[in-house]
């Protein structure tokens, strides 16, 4: 088994997941993530964000992915369409 790899499972709803993974992440500590938000917390703290697709996040790159993500949201609430 290996020892730097853990699983855990955690109550259902909304962002319970996201909220354990930032409270456990340490410094170098990497995780595979599509989730722009969850991904700028886990630079936040000192961690790496990787996607999925092989795409290292940077604290320079998430910033960006970030904007385009609340301005993607906004269009969708100006038409009507809820994104939860």
């Amino acid at each position: 088994a290996l020892k730097n790899i853990r699983l855990m499972q955690v109550a259902s709803g909304f962002d319970i997941a996201d909220n354990e993974i930032v409270k456990r992440v340490e410094q170098g500590d990497l995780v595979v993530t599509s989730d722009i938000p969850l991904a700028a917390e886990v630079l936040g703290k000192g961690g790496l964000a990787l996607s999925p697709r092989g795409e290292m996040f940077s604290k320079d790159s998430i910033g960006v992915r970030l904007n385009m993500l609340l301005l993607r949201y906004w269009s969708w609430s100006s038409i009507g369409i809820r994104s939860e």
